[in-house]
């Protein structure tokens, strides 16, 4: 009898050993889990500072560009009246010719 209580009490204790183990590694792996749950969450933070970032750049690149069309529009149109006049001076000048040349050969 006293072999088997011997084996019965080898039996239990190695398997209070095993659990003692088994909890040991549980309470690891909720440390380690801690560890990467606060690893996540500073990653997000970073992520949303950058989203954020990114968002504020293409705003002011818009900006930028808007600016840069309105004044692209401002030359375009200063040029065209430009042209414009430019024209009308020109037609003023044969004008002013023609007649000049008319009042030479017909009085």
């Amino acid at each position: 009898m006293d072999a088997t209580a011997n084996a019965n009490n080898s039996s239990i204790n190695w398997q209070d050993k095993y659990i003692d183990k088994l909890a040991s590694d549980m309470e690891s792996l909720k440390g380690m889990e801690g560890r990467i749950m606060s690893y996540i969450a500073r990653l997000e933070t970073r992520m949303d500072t950058m989203y954020a970032k990114r968002g504020e750049e293409i705003r002011e690149l818009k900006t930028s560009i808007e600016l840069n069309n309105k004044h692209n529009q401002n030359l375009v149109t200063a040029a065209i009246v430009g042209i414009g006049a430019t024209t009308a001076g020109m037609l003023a000048i044969i004008a002013t010719i023609i007649v000049a040349v008319v009042n030479i050969f017909y009085k």
